[in-house]
């Protein structure tokens, strides 16, 4: 037994060691799956020149505009720490492998035949999971799966943007040459103008002629002035997708006119053929798919027992006499009363009732009764006085839970009633609408709430971190986990953080006022 004891207390310490020696805030150095960070303190494309947050003193380049865009733009930070927080859940995933510590002590004033003795305990506990036929393997793999998506969307984000960087930029070179074309135009047109007159004053020419001249110059000028309107809207937004202000004055590089040759053709094609391979929406989906396959592995491995290893020395001390023990024990715990996709079955001695509520078929708001039920409340306007439950009687408490029985007597848990919705008749799960959105956009956060609509009753308010989320985005996803179209709202509003409260839970109350006032 004392090796035994010895063995898990030296795993445990091993573990533990390892665990400071890769630093405590990432023990299982999850966060080197990442890609560079991005803020002005880290390098940037060459992994020497630091991320600027100003404008170079020389012309701008593309790789300029790209190098700024990227550091400075919000989202690419956003979608950093999206995926930093999947992989910090990579590693929690990969601790269920090591053993937990419990420790206790305690100090007792016992009085026995008019004497008071003091009793001191302590006692250390290291406990290890040794088997669970695949449950922490399977959580690990979902886990996993969902960073790759995360990455995935993190490099689709980024590669927008990069186009976008390069378009606002080619866009503005164009525009530039654009106003020079414009300006010449113009100075050939005042050259004809001028001729045509000088014709007209000396007789030679047609009044027609000369109105024809000056119509023409007065056209290219028109031009002139609605190219450098354009060029200047062309360099706002520049500015603005890098991260400036758009009435930043900006200077570009001078364009080189390049011919595309045979080779630049075939690299086209090349890039093309490796995009489709490599679409970071379409690797995202397949990880979708595989951690939705693991969280199948993950519910089925958890109605099955597990097999818990545990040991441990205790030392404890009174009246002046001292004892030490160990302990060393194998914990199997096997699931009775489990259903995939349940919560179990009734306590014996409770009683429960399924009250209707309208829009919903399968299941009801539940009701119980019971030994294990409090008494009541205290009320602060009735002080002292117990008011007890009595939802549809006496002693009957709601738990504002919508479940549903099946035939063997197991309950099916379909939400919270005050998160459903009524939309024209039916009642829709907001928690579904937010798996929706958790499925269209892994890796950021959803919240779903409601506000009055004229026509059907409630319309679905989506409120999302993610950039760019979208209704057909929405409806693929939902037929994908087989939610109904009704549960895709209409109303998507982009967030930059989603309000919590103090216990770290969404507020919904101030999410039902900000779906109020949008």
């Amino acid at each position: 037994m004392k090796r035994c004891i010895q063995f898990l207390s030296i795993y445990f310490l091993t573990g533990l060691s390892l665990a400071i020696a890769a630093g405590l805030s990432d023990p299982f150095n999850t966060e080197i799956n990442l890609s560079l960070r991005p803020a002005a303190t880290l390098s940037s494309r060459a992994g020497s020149l630091p991320c600027a947050d100003a404008l170079p003193s020389t012309p701008l380049s593309a790789v300029d505009v790209l190098d700024l865009a990227i550091c400075n733009n919000p989202q690419t930070r956003e979608l950093w720490a999206n995926a930093r927080a999947q992989a910090a859940l990579v590693g929690v995933s990969h601790s269920a492998w090591m053993p937990s510590l419990n420790s206790k002590a305690a100090l007792n004033r016992i009085k026995s035949d008019d004497r008071y003795e003091t009793q001191k305990t302590a006692s250390l506990t290291v406990s290890w999971l040794a088997f669970d036929f695949g449950a922490r393997q399977a959580a690990l793999t979902n886990a996993e799966q969902l960073l790759l998506a995360s990455l995935a969307t993190q490099q689709a984000s980024i590669q927008s943007l990069f186009l976008a960087a390069l378009q606002a930029y080619y866009t503005a070179q164009a525009s530039k040459a654009a106003v020079e074309s414009a300006r010449q135009a113009e100075v050939a047109a005042k050259t004809s103008f001028n001729a045509a007159e000088t014709r007209y004053r000396v007789g030679t020419g047609t009044p027609a002629d000369r109105l024809q001249a000056q119509t023409a110059f007065s056209q290219s000028t028109l031009n002139r002035i609605r190219a450098e309107g354009e060029a200047r809207n062309a360099l706002g937004s520049l500015a603005n997708i890098m991260g400036f202000a758009p009435q930043q004055a900006i200077v570009l590089q001078e364009s080189a006119p390049l011919l595309p040759d045979a080779s630049f053709q075939r690299d086209i094609d090349q890039l093309m053929q490796d995009a489709r391979k490599q679409r970071p929406d379409l690797l995202a989906a397949e990880s979708q798919v595989r951690a939705a396959q693991a969280n199948i592995d993950l519910a089925k491995a958890q109605g099955r027992p597990t097999v818990t290893l545990t040991s441990g020395p205790a030392w404890q001390e009174m009246a002046g006499v001292s004892s030490n023990s160990g302990s060393l024990g194998v914990a199997v715990n096997v699931p009775m009363a489990c259903k995939i996709g349940s919560v179990g079955q009734f306590l014996p001695g409770i009683e429960c009732e399924f009250e209707a509520v309208p829009g919903i078929e399968n299941g009801g708001a539940l009701h119980v009764k019971g030994p294990n039920v409090m008494k009541g409340y205290y009320l602060f306007d009735q002080p002292g006085v117990i008011q007890p439950p009595q939802s549809i009687g006496a002693g009957w408490y709601s738990t504002g839970d919508i479940v549903a029985r099946d035939e063997d007597g197991y309950v099916h848990i379909r939400g919270r009633l005050k998160r459903f919705a009524k939309i024209a008749g039916e009642m829709v799960s907001l928690e579904v609408v937010e798996k929706i959105a958790t499925t269209a956009a892994p890796g950021f956060i959803h919240a779903a709430s409601t506000r009055s609509d004229a026509a059907k009753g409630e319309a679905l308010v989506l409120f999302s971190t993610a950039p760019g989320l979208t209704r057909e985005q929405l409806s693929a996803a939902a037929k994908t986990i087989g939610a109904p179209e009704l549960a895709v709202p209409r109303i998507i509003l982009q967030v930059e953080a989603v309000p919590l409260l103090g216990s770290g839970k969404t507020d919904y109350v101030k999410l039902k006022q900000m779906a109020k006032a949008a």
